[in-house]
């Protein structure tokens, strides 16, 4: 990412928070305590309406090890029981196998494909 990407990933993350009291957290490897990754939520405007995203980022060394998967389902336990959001997605590049599987494991299904920013994702709706 360029500099000014992630200044504007930043800014988006900040008005998040302050507009509507969600967004990302940070995943701590039990371990050692470390940051290891992110979860949370970003909200979108797309189609004309807000679309709550359940994002997620894992450091490579654990792909694979199901905290990924782990760390949504809690954003989705959270959500519903505390924020009373009923519709969460999660914007995909189509070529994410990795990120489809985690969103699948979590219990996303494939909604439908959308051009967001100029690229190509796919929305994958949580039940």
């Amino acid at each position: 990412m360029t500099r000014r990407e992630i200044e504007e990933g930043l800014e988006k993350i900040f008005e998040t928070y302050q507009k509507y009291d969600i967004g990302l957290y940070a995943i701590i490897s039990k371990e050692d305590y470390r940051i290891i990754g992110s979860t949370g939520l970003l909200v979108h405007t797309i189609e004309e309406g807000n679309e709550y995203e359940i994002c997620y980022r894992l450091s490579q060394k654990y792909w694979g090890s199901g905290l990924g998967t782990e760390a949504v389902k809690a954003v989705i336990s959270y959500i519903q029981k505390e924020k009373k959001f009923f519709r969460l997605v999660s914007l995909i590049d189509p070529r994410n196998d990795k990120s489809i599987r985690v969103a699948i494991k979590a219990g996303a299904v494939f909604e439908k494909k959308i051009l967001f920013h100029g690229k190509f994702f796919h929305v994958y709706l949580y039940s």
